[in-house]
């Protein structure tokens, strides 16, 4: 984990290693299946808005990049999660999500590679 830089992780109750301690992480979601419930409903609230977010001057974007995702602007609230980026690429006539992850709140915890800890991101 030195290495990679900064690192974040769905809160589902992982463990994870950090200098020889086991450390849990919170648990947001229950399971897998939770998660997608959760995922398929802001994508389904951000494609409402496709000018704000896969638009640039009138043009389909190739790639989107919605950084810092307000979920409260969006009428989400998930426990511990405030804010989370999105990437899709554009495939033909349609985009894919193509990765998600938590970028704030008081569940999510981010990895310091300067000092060699993990901190909550929120």
């Amino acid at each position: 984990m030195e290495k990679v830089g900064r690192t974040d992780f769905w809160p589902m109750g992982q463990k994870i290693i950090v200098n020889g301690r086991v450390k849990q992480l919170p648990r947001v979601f229950r399971n897998e299946e939770e998660l997608m419930e959760f995922l398929k409903e802001v994508v389904e609230r951000v494609s409402e808005n496709p000018e704000k977010y896969f638009m640039k001057n009138g043009r389909w974007k190739s790639n989107v990049r919605i950084k810092n995702l307000d979920l409260h602007e969006l009428g989400i609230h998930v426990e511990g999660i405030e804010k989370i980026t999105l990437k899709f690429s554009r495939e033909g006539d349609y985009y894919v999500l193509k990765t998600a992850y938590p970028t704030q709140g008081k569940a999510i915890y981010q990895y310091e590679s300067w000092s060699g800890r993990w901190v909550i991101n929120g």
